[in-house]
C-alpha cells in the first residue's frame, strides 16, 4: 500500500482515549511534513487506527477476516497490517496502541524519536509505501525513562514559572510545550514508565500540570527514589513552613506521625491520576543517598532495617487504603533496604 501524496483519511471510533488521539495527532502532523498530504477523518479510511480492548473493534476486523491474536496474547503488543488495500494499526490496549502508532511514524514515514531534541528536520518523500510490522514481547514490564536531571530542560525554559526550592537548578519548572515533546519521546521510545521532574510537589498547581500531562498521554508516572509517595525534603520542609513549623525536623524516629500525616496527603492527591507507581522507602537526601536524620540513630545495621521495614510497611498500607488492592510501587534498591525486606 502507498499513501496518497494529496489526502491520507483515517479513522479511529470514539471509545479511543485521549492518549490515543494525541499519538493519531501527532501521526497526522508527520504524514503531512513527510508527504505532504493532508489528513481528515473519514469512515472511508486509508489508515484505520484501534485498540483491541475494544469488542467493536475486534467485531469488525473478524468481519473482515484481519487476525490480531499475535497482538493480544502481548502485553502492549502492537502491529501494522495491509488489508484491501487500507493500513490498520492496532494494539493490545492504550499503549500498545499508542505504541502502534508512532511505530508507523517510524518505520513507515522514518520520523526518528529524537527528531525533536536534536533539531532534526523531516524527509520529504513521494510514494511512501506501508511498512508491516508485528511487535514481539517487551524484556521487562517496566520501562523507566528518567530526567537526570531536569536542569536541562530548565536550561530550555528560561522563563519558566518558579517554584519552591532551595536548589536553584531545580528551581524553574519546565515549559508545559518541553514536557509534552519529552512525553513524545518517551512514547516513540516505547518506554512506559517516566520520572519528569525531581522534586515534584503535587500540592503546587503548576507541577500537578506535569502529572497530567505524563498521565494524560499514557503513561505511568512515578517519583525519584527520594521523593517517597512524592515526599522529597524539599516538599517536607515547604509544607510543614506552611503551616508554621518551620522547624520540624525530617525524622520518622521523631516524627511519625507528621509523616503519617504528610504522607496520606500526597497519595489522596497523586490518587487522582491512573498510571502512578508509588515509591517506598526512607526520606534521603538526593546528593548521598543517606537517611535524613534517622541512620545515625542506630548501632546496627539490623536496627535501621527494621525502622525502614516498617515504613514501607506503613507506606503500603497508606496507599493500598486509599488507592486500593491493585496499587503498584517501586522500591529503590540501596543496602538497609535490602536488609529490611529479609525481616
Amino acid at each position: 500500500m502507498v499513501l496518497s501524496n494529496d489526502k491520507v483519511k483515517f479513522f479511529l471510533s470514539s471509545y479511543e482515549s485521549e492518549a490515543v488521539r494525541f499519538a493519531v495527532d501527532d501521526m497526522c502532523k508527520d504524514i503531512t511534513n513527510v508527504t505532504g498530504a493532508t489528513t481528515e477523518y473519514n469512515k472511508n479510511f486509508n489508515i484505520f487506527v484501534g485498540n483491541l480492548d475494544s469488542q467493536e473493534t475486534r467485531d469488525f476486523l473478524d468481519n473482515i477476516g484481519l487476525h490480531y491474536n499475535d497482538v493480544l496474547s502481548v502485553e502492549e503488543g502492537h502491529k501494522i497490517a495491509v488489508s484491501f488495500e487500507k493500513c490498520f494499526i492496532l494494539g493490545n490496549g492504550e499503549l500498545g496502541t499508542v505504541y502502534a502508532v508512532y511505530e508507523f511514524c517510524a518505520s513507515t514515514l522514518g520520523v526518528k524519536p529524537f527528531m525533536f531534541w536534536t533539531d532534526g528536520v523531516y524527509e520529504e518523500k513521494k510514494d511512501v509505501s506501508v511498512v508491516e510490522y508485528t511487535s514481539t514481547p517487551f524484556s521487562f514490564k517496566y520501562r523507566c525513562f528518567a530526567i537526570n536531571d531536569e536542569d536541562k530542560l530548565v536550561a530550555l525554559s528560561p522563563n519558566g514559572e518558579k517554584r519552591y526550592c532551595s536548589n536553584d537548578q531545580f528551581s524553574t519548572i519546565p515549559s508545559a510545550s518541553l514536557m509534552i515533546n519529552a512525553c513524545k519521546l518517551v512514547l516513540r521510545l516505547k518506554y512506559n514508565l517516566f520520572v519528569p521532574m525531581t522534586m515534584l510537589n503535587i500540592l503546587n498547581p503548576r507541577e500537578e500540570d506535569v502529572v497530567k500531562c505524563v498521565t494524560s498521554r499514557g503513561l505511568y508516572i512515578t517519583q525519584n527514589f527520594y521523593e517517597p509517595l512524592g515526599v522529597s525534603y524539599n516538599t517536607w520542609n515547604y509544607y510543614w513552613a506552611s503551616r508554621n513549623k518551620e522547624q520540624l525536623k525530617a525524622s520518622y524516629t521523631d516524627n511519625p506521625q507528621c509523616f503519617e500525616t504528610i504522607w496520606e496527603e500526597y497519595v489522596r492527591k497523586w490518587s487522582a491520576y491512573k498510571n502512578v507507581v508509588y515509591q517506598l522507602g526512607m526520606l534521603k537526601n538526593q546528593y548521598s543517598s543517606e537517611i535524613f536524620n534517622d541512620l545515625r540513630r542506630f548501632d546496627k545495621p539490623d536496627d535501621v532495617a527494621k525502622t525502614v521495614a516498617k515504613v514501607v510497611n506503613l507506606q503500603i498500607q497508606i496507599v493500598t487504603k486509599i488507592v486500593g488492592k491493585d496499587a503498584r510501587f517501586m522500591l529503590y534498591k540501596e543496602k538497609n533496604l535490602s536488609i529490611a525486606l529479609k525481616k
